[in-house]
């Protein structure tokens, strides 16, 4: 087995990604204008959920951790000792900021563009959060002109718009802990819905502003996107465990049923067809038929929640946002549901896109924050300058609040 940095070996780096029902570990290589290779992966449920409960124990993490690590060393044929960790955004929050610092020469250089990008960071006064991850929004000259890269240009200053992601002190402590019984150093964080939108979304879109939509298990985020930054992000404590314990209770069967249901269930059908009913099997092998019209009911009920509060949290982000921009839907919840897409927009009057991401392994809509993270990561490790402000996630780690 290859260690990682070895010849043949360029520009990898591992993610993990610990969602609300699973964690997803990841290694892939990759290179500036090429695209990522993704050598192994592996996700593993958490133990706890096997036994009904709704939320996972650190013992769960750590368990289910290792042998993700361990199963996707196997697959990529390398071992690594340290890891990117993909930063959900229940754990996470945005904050804008701006900065100015005076140019060392005539012209503006990456480095100075990294001091000002700093000055912000520090800025901003730690709280229950801390900055794990800043992104410039853009840049401004002494003539007012407004650049995403402005190296080169001639100035006497540099003036910074940028967005901070702040990591929540538990998630932090938490996940530190069980990277120490890994035994894995910590590269860094990877924003999830940063990865997800450089991933998912085309520059094109994303040079105006949009909406992405991450409706997971327990939790769904939404975030706001404008260039090559989450200038938003709000999290709504609904997504598709609620759907599936929804349809447990009213229709009073078990919760593996009624995730088979929702797998099953299709957006915009007759409830009145003859060919509506959704059939599963359920115990002893018996095949039941559950009425459309009432699981449509109770599934529509919940996503309608979820997209009328992303919405509503982008109203209230204090950003204008026109209703001629796109919505992102990924996560588990709604995008894999047949007809969600043509759902979503007919409920919210815009254009909607469920991207998912292309490849072997990980490629459905549950897997876009492990995959996003792996090409955020892979973006950092080809970069060295950017390797060497991962102090600031050494930091973060070490002091472990």
């Amino acid at each position: 087995m290859r260690k990682e940095g070895e010849a043949g070996v360029d520009h990898g780096a591992a993610v993990l990604d610990f969602g609300s029902s699973k964690v997803i570990c990841a290694y892939g290589t990759g290179a500036p204008g090429r695209a990522v290779q993704i050598r192994g992966a592996n996700a593993v449920y958490y133990r706890d959920f096997a036994i009904g409960r709704d939320s996972a124990s650190p013992q769960s993490w750590q368990v289910a951790a290792a042998q993700a690590v361990e199963r996707t060393q196997a697959r990529a044929g390398v071992s690594f000792d340290r890891a990117y960790l993909v930063l959900p955004g229940p754990y996470s929050r945005v904050t804008c900021l701006n900065a100015s610092a005076s140019v060392t020469g005539e012209r503006v250089t990456p480095r100075d563009m990294r001091t000002v990008l700093d000055q912000a960071a520090s800025l901003y006064q730690p709280d229950r959060y801390a900055v794990a991850h800043r992104t410039p929004m853009y840049y401004t000259l002494d003539s007012g002109e407004k650049l995403l890269d402005p190296a080169g240009a001639v100035s006497g200053h540099l003036r910074v718009r940028a967005a901070l992601t702040l990591a929540d002190r538990f998630f932090v402590q938490r996940v530190g802990a069980v990277m120490d019984a890994l035994g894995l150093e910590t590269a860094g964080f990877v924003p999830s819905a940063l990865g997800q939108a450089l991933k998912l979304i085309p520059a094109q879109v994303r040079d105006g502003l949009c909406i992405l939509l991450d409706a997971g298990y327990h939790e769904s985020c939404v975030s706001l996107v404008y260039a090559d930054s989450v200038i938003f992000s709000s999290t709504i404590p609904v997504g598709g465990w609620h759907m599936a314990t929804d349809l447990a209770l009213q229709l009073n069967i078990s919760l593996a049923q009624a995730e088979r249901i929702k797998r099953r269930f299709a957006f915009g059908l007759d409830p009145e067809a003859p060919d509506s009913a959704i059939l599963v099997q359920v115990a002893g092998g018996r095949v039941s038929r559950f009425d459309y019209g009432a699981v449509c009911a109770i599934i529509e009920a919940r996503a309608m929640e979820i997209v009328q509060e992303a919405m509503r949290a982008v109203a209230l982000s204090g950003y204008t946002v026109g209703a001629d921009k796109p919505l992102v839907v990924t996560g588990g919840a709604i995008a894999p549901l047949r007809g969600a897409k043509a759902w979503c927009a007919d409920v919210t009057g815009r254009k909607v896109s469920m991207p998912i991401p292309v490849g072997a392994v990980l490629n459905t809509p549950m897997d876009t924050a492990a995959v996003g993270g792996l090409h955020l990561a892979l973006q950092q490790t080809e970069d060295p300058e950017k390797e060497e402000r991962s102090s600031l996630f050494h930091k973060l780690i070490r002091k472990r609040f």
